[in-house]
């Protein structure tokens, strides 16, 4: 059987994860030039000339003068179809849609990509001077100048995605900190492919007209490989974690082989489908990733490898749909909207995600909402692109269609991770606080059956696929802890008499497999576990409170009742009186020992039973014949205890004084159900339905009615009575007693 292990540093929410004096300074000095090189980049980009231009799309893919231009030549032109762009008094050349695309990562054509590359060329050349003055011909042949002076000039889309940029740098080094492991390591790396990824479009949004010197001829080949090597390292990572595969390196090495490969015939086949290719290669190493992530354990499949893998569909899903959507994109302006467009949201929704991964275990509600916002938002943007190309009509009907399947996909997806991913069992507070209480009722009258009591209580809440009970644990701190990154937790029991906890219960896999417990989870363990015993120490001051009140009550009626009938008893003055007092005092002696003993077991209290049957007999000539079967040996409530003593005695009471018998049989039995007690005379009783009513017979019926038994008496065939008493186990036991 594996052996849990204590949960590492890997999550910066946890109290394990907190960084220390030198983890924070080395963190400090890991974003410091990451912080510094982020604003080299923007301050280089705010100093590119911006002429101001918002450029639009007609409807044959041409590139037309939109709202919301700042340079006043071109106001009341929007529009205005443009042709062609010159610099100054320099030759024009014409000009189509691709010079507002800042990406050409999901251009499918190679003609087209390398079009825009030309494209993007011409307008780096543009930009060569301190200020830039562009010549706008219209397709009215009219010239229009406009004026880009020098100075800064950023909008918020670029600042916005240097935050991004940011998080995630600072993420990745938060988490190889904390954890400086293989996977940490490679996680590190995925994050650094998106982080290149975000970086082409924050240049390509702080500057969309006139682009770096050599950055359109870097930009394809390099998101094209970031993408494969992101495919690869989730792979690689889904190889090591949460399940070593005994395979890895071979296996991942094939990964990284597959992926160079494939980068290579995309570099390499100018005249290749190069995208297709890259699309592919992804595809398949994602593919290969979930398999990975179905691989069962010793124990099955592990939770948190069942909660990636739903991710990673999730992640390939979007993929598969976005890659469709611009594969059936027609050439012109709907492939170009769909290029521009699907890199954004594409790159985006993977940050949005990497930003929460680490927090799987402590957040999995955020992120499980979050995941399913973000899919159906990426499906919702996917499908109004492939709308797009398949379905006539305006953009309006377009995306509305579009959004609202994707609510039906946010919809359905959130019931069926609801109905696989709920939380703890006992969720409704009437049946976990009785649970609790039957608990900490049985816990105080059976200390040793604490761990299975308690394992039983968060068996209910959690099912888990395994639960054990350890000894004490001097080297684990007294508080829950979540092990092997949630796949299991292990719970102090409840401290009764002081001191450090007397042992451990572990739970693994909940749910039956189906998720990793949480640190939500590890505080509500915490909360039934402190308060059992709470519980448990209130029961036993009660109890406590009870004995002594009861020992009170018996010292009281010995000291005054059995004195006042001891000096009757001397004083009788008849021997039929002397006898009846000094029958009163053994009962009184009777009741005052039970009440002084609290609650006995009821082998304890059948010996005392047949020690006073066995005298009283004897005093009266009688034999006594005493059997009994005891399965179990519950604790008798003090109730319990008294009816039964009562109604053995008065029914040895009856067969002495009135059946005028020769022996006297006793049987009792008790078994997992119920208690039977038979007492049976060879007298001269008979018919017993023909017997009047008496103050005797009719209090053995009270007595057994209120415990809920049941009484009843019958003839022997040789002569005499039998009276038989039945009394369900689960009324007699001392309340909470197990």
């Amino acid at each position: 059987m594996r052996r849990l292990r204590p949960a590492g540093p890997a999550l910066p929410d946890g109290r394990e994860a907190r960084l220390k004096g030198g983890e924070l300074l080395s963190l400090s000095l890991a974003l410091l030039p990451a912080i510094l090189a982020l604003s080299a980049l923007l301050l280089s980009l705010a100093r590119l000339p911006q002429p101001g231009i918002a450029w639009a799309l007609s409807a044959d893919g041409g590139l037309v003068l939109a709202e919301g231009s700042r340079a006043p030549a071109l106001r009341g032109e929007a529009g205005q179809g443009v042709v062609a762009i010159a610099r100054g008094e320099g030759p024009a050349w014409p000009v189509n849609g691709l010079m507002r695309l800042p990406s050409a990562r999901w251009l499918t054509e190679n003609p087209t990509r390398q079009a825009w590359v030309e494209t993007q060329q011409r307008l780096a050349a543009l930009g060569g001077a301190e200020r830039l003055v562009l010549v706008l011909v219209l397709a009215d042949g009219r010239r229009l100048t406009v004026d880009a002076p020098p100075g800064l000039h950023l909008g918020p889309g670029p600042l916005l995605l240097a935050a991004l940029v940011l998080l995630l740098y600072g993420l990745a080094v938060w988490v190889l900190i904390v954890r400086p492991q293989a996977s940490s390591a490679l996680f590190a790396l995925i994050t650094a492919c998106v982080i290149g990824h975000l970086l082409f479009l924050l240049v390509g949004e702080a500057s969309p007209l006139v682009l770096p010197p050599g950055w359109a001829q870097a930009e394809l080949p390099l998101r094209s490989g970031l993408d494969l090597a992101t495919a690869a390292a989730t792979f690689h990572a889904a190889l090591l974690h949460p399940l070593r595969h005994p395979r890895a390196g071979r296996l991942a090495l094939l990964g990284w082989l597959l992926a160079g490969l494939v980068l290579l015939a995309v570099l390499g086949w100018p005249d290749g489908p190069g995208w297709l290719l890259n699309q592919i290669g992804v595809a398949g190493l994602g593919l290969a990733a979930m398999l990975a992530l179905s691989r069962h354990g010793p124990q099955g499949l592990h939770p948190q490898a069942l909660l990636l893998r739903r991710m990673l569909s999730l992640v390939m899903g979007a993929w598969l749909l976005l890659s469709v959507s611009v594969a059936a994109s027609r050439p012109g302006l709907d492939a170009q909207e769909i290029a521009g467009s699907g890199s954004l949201w594409w790159t985006v929704f993977l940050a949005s995600l990497l930003l929460l991964l680490p927090f799987l275990r402590d957040r999995q509600g955020l992120l499980h909402e979050f995941s399913l916002v973000a899919g159906a938002g990426t499906v919702a943007a996917s499908l109004d692109l492939l709308f797009l190309n398949l379905l006539p009509g305006g953009a309006s009907a377009r995306t509305s269609l579009a959004a609202f399947l994707g609510v039906v996909a946010y919809l359905v997806g959130r019931s069926w991770l609801l109905s696989r991913l709920r939380g703890p069992r006992l969720d409704d507070t009437g049946r976990l606080f009785d649970a609790l209480y039957q608990s900490a009722r049985a816990a105080e009258h059976r200390p040793e059956a604490l761990p299975e009591l308690l394992g039983r209580l968060l068996q209910g809440v959690f099912d888990p696929l395994e639960r054990r009970a350890l000894g004490p644990q001097p080297s684990r701190p007294a508080r829950v802890t979540l092990l092997d990154h949630g796949a299991g937790l292990a719970v102090p029991l409840p401290t009764l008499d002081g001191g450090g906890a007397p042992g451990w219960i572990e739970l693994h896999l909940a749910e039956r497999g189906r998720r990793v417990f949480t640190r939500a989870d590890a505080r509500l363990a915490a909360g039934l576990a402190a308060q059992l015993g709470r519980a448990i120490a209130y029961d036993r001051a009660v109890e406590r409170g009870r004995r002594e009140e009861r020992e009170r009550i018996a010292q009281d009626l010995h000291d005054d009742i059995g004195a006042r009938l001891l000096t009757l008893m001397y004083g009788a003055g008849t021997p039929e009186r002397e006898e009846y007092i000094r029958h009163t005092l053994q009962d009184l002696k009777t009741l005052t020992r039970g009440l002084a003993t609290g609650n006995p077991r009821l082998g304890e209290a059948a010996a005392d039973w047949k020690a006073d049957a066995a005298h009283r007999l004897q005093l009266a000539g009688l034999n006594l014949h005493w059997q009994q079967q005891l399965d179990l040996d519950p604790l008798l409530s003090v109730a319990a205890w008294s009816a039964l003593t009562r109604v053995l005695r008065e029914l040895l009471s009856n067969a002495i004084a009135h059946a005028r018998a020769q022996s006297v049989s006793v049987t009792l039995h008790c078994d997992a159900e119920e208690l039977s007690l038979s007492i049976g005379d060879d007298g001269q009783g008979r018919d017993p339905e023909a017997w009047a009513p008496g103050l005797g017979l009719g209090g053995i019926r009270k007595r057994m009615r209120q415990l809920g038994g049941q009484v009843s008496w019958q003839a022997r065939a040789r002569g005499g009575i039998v009276c038989t008493v039945r009394l369900p186990l689960e009324r007699i036991h001392a309340e909470g007693a197990a």
